[in-house]
C-alpha cells in the first residue's frame, strides 16, 4: 500500500480480511404425496474475518428462492419462523407474482406468488449465522414431467447477480403406469411390416387389450 509516497515505510503493512459466504438448501420431506406440505430452509453463514452486505448503500445480503414449478406457497410461511442472525434486527421479506419483474413488501394471495426474497436490514457479521424459511404444497394432481419438485436457493448483495446457489430436490411419489397399442406388426392389408406403427389392417392380438 502506497501511503504519502513511501509504500508505508512508518506503518508497515495493510492486510485485509476475508469473507465466505455459505448457502445450504434443505427441506423437511425427502419423498412427499401430491398434496402434501413441505417445508423449505435456506441456512446461510459467514466465516470469513470481514461483515457482509451494506444496507445503507442498497447491498444487503439478499436470499431469493423461487416458488417450484409443481407447487404452490403456502400463505404466511415466509415470515412466520425465519432465523435472524446476530446483530440483524430484522428481515425485508419481499414477494413477486411474475417471476420477479416487480416486487411488493404486501403478501399477495398464496397462489400468485412466484417468488420470495429476504433481505437483511443490517450486515452480516464475522461467524454469524441465519435462516430464511417458507412453505409449499405440492400440487394434486401432480402433472410435472419428472416426479420430483426441484428448489433451488441463490444468495446475492441487493439487486445484483448471485454469488452462489443451493438445490434441494423432493421426489413425488404416487400412482404411475406405462402402456401403448398393443397390434400384430405384421405388414397385414398392406401394412408396414415391423415399423412399429398400427397400418394397414394390422389387428390387435387377442385377449390383449
Amino acid at each position: 500500500e502506497k501511503f504519502n509516497g513511501d509504500y508505508g515505510a512508518t506503518i508497515g503493512m495493510l492486510i485485509g480480511g476475508s469473507n465466505c459466504v455459505t448457502l445450504v438448501k434443505s427441506g423437511d420431506h425427502v419423498v412427499a404425496q401430491p398434496g402434501e406440505y413441505v417445508a423449505f430452509q435456506i441456512a446461510y453463514s459467514n466465516s470469513g474475518t470481514l461483515p457482509l452486505g451494506d444496507p445503507d448503500l442498497g447491498i444487503p445480503l439478499v436470499i431469493h428462492d423461487s416458488v417450484p414449478t409443481g407447487s404452490f406457497y403456502v400463505a404466511g410461511s415466509a415470515t412466520a419462523s425465519n432465523t435472524l442472525p446476530a446483530g440483524v434486527s430484522s428481515y425485508v421479506v419481499l414477494f413477486s407474482t411474475n417471476n420477479g419483474v416487480t416486487w411488493t413488501q404486501t403478501e399477495p394471495p398464496a397462489g400468485s406468488v412466484t417468488d420470495i426474497e429476504w433481505w437483511l436490514t443490517g450486515e452480516l457479521a464475522s461467524q454469524a449465522a441465519g435462516a430464511a424459511r417458507f412453505a409449499v404444497t405440492v400440487t394434486n394432481p401432480f402433472t410435472n414431467d419428472l416426479p420430483q419438485v426441484v428448489n433451488t436457493a441463490e444468495g446475492g448483495f441487493g439487486s445484483g447477480n448471485p454469488f452462489g446457489n443451493s438445490t434441494y430436490t423432493v421426489r413425488i411419489l404416487g400412482t404411475n403406469a406405462v402402456g401403448d397399442t398393443v397390434f400384430l406388426d405384421n405388414g397385414a392389408g398392406g401394412g408396414v411390416r415391423g415399423n412399429g406403427t398400427q397400418d394397414g389392417a394390422e389387428t390387435g392380438i387377442a385377449d390383449v387389450t
